[in-house]
């Protein structure tokens, strides 16, 4: 069967019309926020993926202050809308190509704030704050 330049430009059109909704097919598409936060939170490897090491923020505690780095990251687990809110403050933004969470445990000395931002039509943890005194 021999196809004409009109056809396969049809054809093509169709397939990308098709695809431009689905992430997994359009390279162009950026990744939906709900998907990538649910799979940070529960997949380890996949949110290492997700920091690019040195981040922002720090580590504090009794023993002093420190950098975020691969070796010391303790896993984020527990996403901030399923935060025991009888226990801890929360509050979180979500705009277009940012997303903040911050909880804390009033007058306790505990407080965390992360930072997610979209870079290249993927979302990555750029900032990380945990104080626990």
């Amino acid at each position: 069967m021999k196809l004409n330049n009109n056809k396969i430009a049809t054809l093509f059109t169709m397939m990308l019309l098709i695809g431009s909704g689905c992430s997994t097919l359009n390279p162009l598409a950026k990744e939906d926020f709900e998907t990538f936060y649910k799979k940070f939170h529960a997949d380890t490897t996949f949110q290492l993926s997700r920091i690019k090491f040195p981040i922002d923020g720090m580590l504090v505690n009794p023993n002093g202050e420190k950098k975020w780095t691969a070796e010391n990251w303790i896993p984020l687990t527990t996403p901030v809308h399923k935060t025991d809110t009888t226990r801890f403050e929360i509050e979180y933004k979500k705009r277009n190509d940012t997303f903040m969470q911050k909880s804390w445990i009033k007058n306790s000395g505990f407080f965390t704030e992360y930072r997610f931002e979209l870079q290249k039509r993927k979302w990555f943890l750029v900032y990380a704050y945990e104080q626990n005194l």
